[in-house]
């Protein structure tokens, strides 16, 4: 026989079909010559200034501001959403099941670069909501532009995608136990 709801009770399955995930926007440029560039115009004008050379700083400033307002231009923005632990599990459950674990002869897992990358573009698949290029025209993810992602995108891009994803998760979990302090102690 079902309980009924009353002011003791509550239905769990609604609350966590509601659970919203946090999102962060990130900025990605994808033109390393660019980037390069850029770089390179920072140091010559530290260089300069290290020299006291001001005229030679002013002018190089000149150059980088120049090149600023170009990266302006190739920032693509991609929104990236938190996800639940049961779609990790299941995505990393489906991935093993595609590239099983291989065991050296000690016993332990060697590593397998076919399934990191599986994962990985997984992960991004569902974690990646949208891509908006400079233009404000926007691109959903998909399985397939996470694979082109993948193996396109230069590595800082890569690096940024990571670094947000991990950030989603691990500023979670810092904000419930900061919570969690706060509350006990009140």
């Amino acid at each position: 026989m079902a309980e009924e709801l009353n002011h003791e009770t509550f239905d769990l399955a609604a609350v966590l079909s509601g659970i919203d995930y946090p999102e962060e926007e990130v900025h990605v440029y994808f033109n390393q010559k660019l980037g390069y560039a850029i770089n390179r115009l920072n140091e010559a004008i530290a260089e300069a200034e290290r020299r006291e050379d001001s005229d030679t700083a002013k002018e190089l400033q000149g150059d980088l501001d120049e090149l600023l307002d170009k990266v302006k231009d190739s920032r693509y923005t991609l929104l990236i959403r938190g996800i639940s632990e049961g779609t990790r599990r299941g995505i990393l459950k489906n991935v093993r099941e595609e590239f099983p674990p291989k065991r050296n002869m000690l016993g332990m897992e060697e590593d397998n670069l076919e399934a990191d990358e599986a994962f990985t573009r997984r992960l991004w698949s569902v974690s990646i909501v949208k891509v908006t290029d400079p233009s404000g025209a926007i691109s959903l993810m998909s399985e397939e532009l996470a694979q082109l992602l993948q193996d396109k995108a230069p590595a800082p891009a890569q690096e940024a995608i990571n670094s947000a994803m991990a950030k989603l998760s691990d500023g979670s979990k810092a904000g419930f136990e900061f919570a969690a302090q706060e509350v006990d102690f009140l």
